[in-house]
């Protein structure tokens, strides 16, 4: 789960860097850049991704626990269940 986070975090992160490096290049000072909104939307959108990741995965992890289950009270058979 944490790899996830990270690959997600850094996808926002790399899809900045052009605007990043745009900015510094006009000499902005770095105090202004991250106080501006644009950097607030992607530290938000960064965090939301994650928090919706700590929560997908383990409602997935369960569901698959308890679907065979379920699965076995059918009266036809499955074709991947033994």
């Amino acid at each position: 789960m944490g790899t996830m986070a990270n690959t997600l975090i850094l996808a926002y992160v790399g899809g900045a860097i052009p605007f990043l490096l745009l900015l510094m290049h006009n000499q902005i000072h770095w105090l202004r850049i991250v106080n501006m909104d644009f950097m607030a939307a992607e530290i938000l959108s960064g965090i939301a991704g994650t928090l919706g990741l700590v929560v997908a995965i383990p409602i997935t992890a369960l569901s698959v626990a308890l679907l065979p289950e379920k699965l076995s009270n059918l009266s036809m058979p499955l074709p991947f269940c033994s």
